[in-house]
């Protein structure tokens, strides 16, 4: 892979960005060399070198978290200093996707700040541990120092290396292909791959995003609304199922499609069909991800939709919707009705349509409870190679599960059937018409997360 015309196809190779590296670091130094570093040899040093971490991810977080106050309270309280903080980076480091020092770290200050709102908590939190995952690249050169490797992996002249990765993103899409089977994708491109024009743009954004360094400390300013589409895709946990929230600032293209959305819903013979085909053909996948924003309080972090999404070979949800908070994933999993027909009876009570919606979504919570665990596989089809799938995804636990039904519209609605809607949310099953989802499309139209 190193001969020189295969180097030839990508020039220019310097370093290429820690984002990067943090997708691919497993696949180049292999098992043996990951179970070597977490050997008890080097634990004790490696738990000494967590400390010296997080002192340094404290010091950038101070440097450039805008939120004062939280970095006033990170500041009186040095993390470093916490036991059970330094055991959660511990478990951080060996699997960055786990949610444990995200909960230990918000519930730390929860308890100590009661009077700051969880919002700016999580928020803060969040960013902390994006300087602290930077901060770990820096650990893993020092352990690949030990393992007398370190020339193979150095960030500075690892040209060979970088073309092994290009190459294998080039590869990608036919292994992406076998990989997903018969998945049902949302996009028509595949963003496990990125071009090698995309690359080098992110890496040159990467690199501005350094303003200071002062020895190993590195303060970056984000600038990721500014990387090229295909890298947002690409470095997230599902890149052909993520919804950029970039796309939400497009408020002429989105609110264009609303409209024919709007048109499509008061067509005499409008049907179920006619609205999973409109979304789908159109690509308005923020109709059905606006949900979040406005019923629930996940997914300002992470989005992904899911269509189609099989439960085993029984169920089949019309959309997964996967979220993550500063408290981890959660997930909503949606079923579509028809807009016409009894959608209510004359009292108010749920007629058939609803009936038919809320019989599906109970089974679907009796699969789950019994076969939650078989989801791995199916998340496993969807994840980019360089991830591992978070504890959520394969443990259940049934506060991070959610359903909705839609059917009908505003004036299938009253009284009473609002009070039945109050009493199936109780039972995490969220009943709504499709003028919910014109009202939840319009007011995400502009924002910055979902």
């Amino acid at each position: 892979m190193s001969d020189i015309s295969t180097i030839s196809r990508f020039p220019n190779l310097g370093k290429l960005s820690v984002a990067i590296l943090e997708h691919t670091i497993k696949p180049i130094i292999g098992e043996k060399a990951i179970d070597e570093i977490k050997s008890p040899v080097i634990e004790k040093d490696l738990l000494n070198s967590l400390e010296t971490i997080l002192e340094k991810a404290e010091k950038q977080f101070i440097a450039q978290y805008a939120d004062r106050e939280i970095c006033e309270i990170i500041l009186n309280l040095p993390l470093s200093n916490l036991p059970s903080v330094v055991q959660a980076v511990h478990l951080f480091y060996s699997n960055p996707n786990v949610t444990t020092l995200n909960q230990i770290l918000t519930k730390q200050l929860e308890s100590l700040f009661p009077t700051i709102s969880s919002e700016r908590i999580g928020s803060g939190v969040f960013a902390y541990i994006r300087f602290l995952k930077d901060e770990l690249i820096n650990l893993n050169n020092d352990i690949r120092s030990k393992l007398g490797i370190k020339a193979t992996l150095e960030m500075q002249n690892n040209t060979t290396k970088m073309v092994e990765i290009l190459s294998r993103i080039e590869k990608n899409q036919t292994q992406g292909q076998e990989k997903l089977g018969t998945a049902v994708t949302i996009y028509k491109r595949d963003y496990t791959e990125l071009t090698t024009e995309e690359v080098a743009e992110w890496n040159s954004i990467r690199e501005s995003e350094v303003v200071k360094k002062s020895g190993n400390l590195v303060i970056r300013k984000s600038r990721f609304n500014d990387y090229p589409k295909a890298a947002r895709h690409f470095d997230s946990l599902f890149p052909n199922y993520y919804l950029d929230p970039v796309d939400l600032k497009d408020k002429a293209q989105l609110l264009e499609k609303i409209s024919r959305f709007i048109n499509t819903l008061n067509s005499e013979d409008v049907t179920e069909r006619t609205i999973l085909n409109f979304i789908s053909e159109q690509q308005a996948y923020f109709i059905i991800a606006s949900v979040l924003k406005e019923y629930f309080h996940f997914g300002h972090h992470d989005t992904f939709l899911f269509p189609e999404f099989q439960l085993g070979n029984s169920y089949q949800a019309d959309y997964l919707l996967v979220g993550r908070s500063s408290d981890g994933w959660s997930f909503v999993f949606i079923e579509l009705e028809e807009p016409l027909g009894q959608i209510t009876l004359k009292d108010g009570e749920f007629g058939t349509v609803f009936r038919k919606g809320i019989e599906q979504v109970k089974n679907w919570d009796v699969w789950l409870e019994a076969h939650y665990g078989s989801l791995r596989e199916t998340f496993d089809k969807y994840r980019h190679d360089g991830e591992s799938l978070p504890d959520e995804f394969f443990t259940l636990d049934k506060s991070r599960i959610n359903y909705v039904v839609v059917a009908g519209r505003r004036d299938d609605f009253s009284k009473k059937t609002y009070r039945e809607q109050r009493i199936m949310k109780k039972n995490s099953v969220l009943i709504l018409h499709y003028d919910n989802l014109i009202d939840t499309s319009k007011n995400i139209v502009g924002q910055s997360t979902y």
